[in-house]
């Protein structure tokens, strides 16, 4: 059949509706493009017929209803260029596509298709349109087209960008309306990307590396309709450029926004920090677990996520909940000081005979508490001024199971933020309890090591056990880890703290503190004795940015050393209870008022919650009307 009755049948048919052609002469013409669309037909007949076209480039079989799968018979149209087959209802790419090597434009937007397959041999493919299917992975061979410049993947159900990064001509990527969470680092190495839409998908942030990108002539990015612009009340992008979009955008990321949580829990200890998607949770405990429980449902969604946990020491009323938190929420690590095997037998042994079973097992073996998707780092302590601080941070992955007191990480590189643990022995705590446990006529050397001993314990001493530990205010714990959260040493940050006490009932903040610029960093300290640990000096010059200090012990006169509040007004945060051993010791209010700082009693009342908010002070005004 000659190419002219081949026309002269498709005319016939009805089905043709566009063609572009050079005549010669009645018998002899050759076509070069050829539109088919908007039919109803599903048998290879129509393609059988126009197999016989050598000189076809281009080809558009559009918008039939009927057509289910790609006809075998187009592999004979070896030198095709363009092929269109859009709005059909093809579920698959077949092997015979990948016969058709001259192929530079491939499009079937709107169709069933649920894998790019059978296209590896497309070598010379510059554009690729699967829009609108039900693709729900970018294939490795995706990376090996090198001639690749523009490919659509918009409205699928795409969860992760991958296999792209080697597409070094890609000028145009769109990944619109699928499910993407994260825009990958690696995009930094499509280099001639001038378009890149990824509007309504699930981004929370963009990578540090899309600035890399040329952007000089980068002319269109588009997030809408993604989380990381749900807290932008408006953005006209009409008035800013890509490349000012993108800065902008990675200024807001990279911006110090924390959000500082002081919970009234009572006797105990419960304190958080929101940075941005980051959240921190230093102890979890009362001395009524029942209050730190309750607050756990109150602050976290179920399955939210606590990217570290910080134990401070395993007295009761600062761990009394942790087992609630670890079913309530995801933890993916736990920082906590390295115990001696002496001191794991001790501690275990004590809440054996108390029946504290969930802190027996935390103690014994942390590891199997939390689970494998937890990862346990172990804070080595020190004594007296054997600490010297390492003024290059670690980024937190790079942590290693055991690390020395002092060593300061940051949650990303370029965060001009750090989080320092000091794990600080108190020997005076294991005489104390030596003595109580020679005044009760028991061996406490028997009772860290002897099973047996422990085991009648529990049966004979358990009435001189629980006098001890009320006795000592469940002071058994020698270590006791503080922790500072703060600006690191290089940073050039202007921030500002904004300070309230915070009803947890009615969610409303009642009562500001004077806050004051850069004395933004806080001190956790537990229940350490700050008689004894010189914490400003092992800080040094980082002190300077201290604003905040959690007082110990629940504001126990012998662990408080009220010169630590010399150099300025402090926020004093203190965790008590309003009938427990009679804290906070009034001396230490007056000495807290008498150095011009602020007492603050966070007590189970739930409206004496505190909270603080600190924030970048902005250097420029310049995008102040696009938000």
């Amino acid at each position: 059949m000659s190419e002219i009755e081949i026309i002269e049948y498709l005319e016939e048919s009805k089905v043709l509706k566009s063609y572009n052609a050079t005549r010669i002469t009645r018998k002899l013409i050759i076509v070069n493009n050829l539109s088919i669309s908007l039919n109803d037909f599903s048998s290879d007949e129509i393609i059988n017929k126009i197999s016989n076209l050598k000189n076809l480039y281009s080809l558009s079989i559009d918008d039939n209803k009927k057509l289910s799968r790609i006809p075998n018979n187009i592999n004979k149209l070896l030198s095709l260029r363009y092929l269109s087959l859009n709005n059909n209802q093809i579920k698959e790419i077949p092997e015979v596509l990948n016969k058709l090597i001259n192929l530079e434009y491939l499009s079937l937007n709107n169709n069933k298709i649920e894998e790019i397959t059978n296209i590896s041999k497309l070598i010379n493919l510059r554009r690729l349109f699967l829009s609108t299917n039900q693709i729900k992975k970018i294939p490795k061979i995706i990376n090996e087209f090198s001639n690749l410049e523009w490919l659509t993947l918009s409205h699928n159900r795409i969860k992760y960008i991958e296999n792209i990064s080697q597409l070094n001509n890609l000028e145009i990527l769109e990944l619109s309306n699928n499910q993407i969470e994260k825009i990958p680092q690696n995009i930094s190495k499509l280099t001639k990307l001038i378009k890149f839409s990824i509007a309504n998908n699930f981004i929370k942030k963009i990578p540090n590396t899309l600035s890399k990108l040329k952007l000089s002539y980068f002319n269109y990015f588009s997030l809408l309709g993604n989380p990381i612009l749900e807290n932008l009340k408006d953005i006209h992008l009409s008035k800013m450029n890509s490349k000012e979009f993108i800065l902008y955008l990675l200024n807001i990321q990279n911006k110090i926004e924390i959000k500082r949580f002081f919970y009234p829990v009572g006797q105990g200890a419960f304190y958080a920090e929101r940075h941005n998607d980051f959240t921190i949770v230093y102890d979890c405990g009362s001395k009524a677990s029942s209050k730190s429980n309750h607050m756990i449902k109150e602050v976290f969604k179920k399955n939210d996520v606590i990217d570290i946990l910080f134990i401070s020491h395993f007295d009761y009323d600062h761990v009394s909940s942790i087992n609630e938190l670890k079913k309530w929420t995801k933890i993916k690590k736990v920082i906590m000081p390295l115990l001696q095997k002496d001191e794991i037998h001790l501690l275990s042994n004590f809440y054996t005979v108390l029946e504290f079973e969930d802190i027996v097992k935390l103690i014994s073996n942390p590891q199997k508490f939390f689970g494998k998707a937890t990862k346990i780092i172990k804070i080595e302590p020190f004594e007296d001024d054997e600490l010297t601080l390492d003024n290059v941070p670690i980024y937190i992955n790079n942590l290693k199971r055991t690390i020395k007191s002092g060593t300061g990480f940051n949650i990303k590189s370029d965060y001009n933020w750090l989080f320092i643990p000091f794990n600080y022995k108190q020997k005076e705590r294991t005489y104390k309890l030596e003595e109580e446990f020679l005044k009760e006529g028991l061996d406490i050397e028997k009772f860290k090591k002897n099973t047996e001993y422990t085991l009648k314990s529990i049966k004979e001493n358990r009435a001189k056990i629980r006098k001890i530990y009320t006795k000592l205010k469940g002071d058994i714990n020698e270590n006791s880890m503080l922790l500072y959260s703060g600006l690191s040493f290089y940073s050039s940050k202007e921030l500002k703290k904004k300070s309230y006490l915070f009803d947890f009932k009615n969610k409303i903040r009642w009562h500001g503190i004077a806050g004051t610029t850069n004395h933004v960093s806080c001190i956790y300290t537990g229940d350490t004795n700050l008689n004894i640990v010189n914490i400003e000096y092992f800080l040094k010059k980082l002190w300077e940015t201290v604003g905040t200090i959690q007082i110990p012990h629940h504001g126990d006169i012998h662990s408080f050393e009220k010169n630590i509040l010399n150099n300025q007004n402090y926020c004093c945060p203190i965790s008590v209870g309003t009938n427990n051993y009679g804290h906070p010791s009034k001396n230490v209010i007056e000495n807290i008022i008498s150095k011009n700082s602020f007492p603050i009693l966070v007590s189970e009342d739930l409206s004496s919650g505190f909270v603080e908010y600190i924030y970048e002070i902005e250097e420029t005004n310049r995008y102040k009307n696009f938000i």
